[in-house]
């Protein structure tokens, strides 16, 4: 019996990093934690409720870099009461925000490889 079927298309980087949260719908703002990134969308947690379908934008500050970020929410679900985790899909991000989150994602990848790496020592 298949454990589970990963659909994902893109390698996901484990992250804590706060960000700002806009949605239209509602007029709705607040924080949230990014959980996970990658070059297809990004993982959230937030007390906010917003609807799944919901288009949203999100300041994101990734030391150095910051980002605008246009996305649709495609998978909502409630963690426990009032925390919602998201998943995010990219709707608008420009050639040169994807080659930076590329860089980024990639230099993460590593960090955390190295990481676990060190941990089995």
């Amino acid at each position: 019996m298949v454990q589970g079927f990963e659909r994902r298309k893109h390698i996901r980087v484990t992250t804590k990093i706060l960000v700002d949260i806009y949605a239209r719908e509602g007029h709705k703002r607040g924080r949230g934690c990014i959980t996970d990134i990658s070059m297809g969308g990004i993982g959230v947690e937030s007390e906010l409720d917003i609807p799944k379908l919901a288009d949203i934008y999100m300041f994101v500050m990734i030391e150095p870099i910051s980002m605008d970020v246009y996305g649709k929410i495609v998978y909502k679900a409630e963690k426990m009461q009032g925390l919602f985790k998201y998943g995010i899909q990219y709707t608008k991000v420009s050639l040169w925000k994807k080659i930076k989150l590329k860089w980024y994602i990639r230099k993460w990848v590593k960090e955390q490889d190295k990481k676990a790496n060190e941990d089995k020592r």
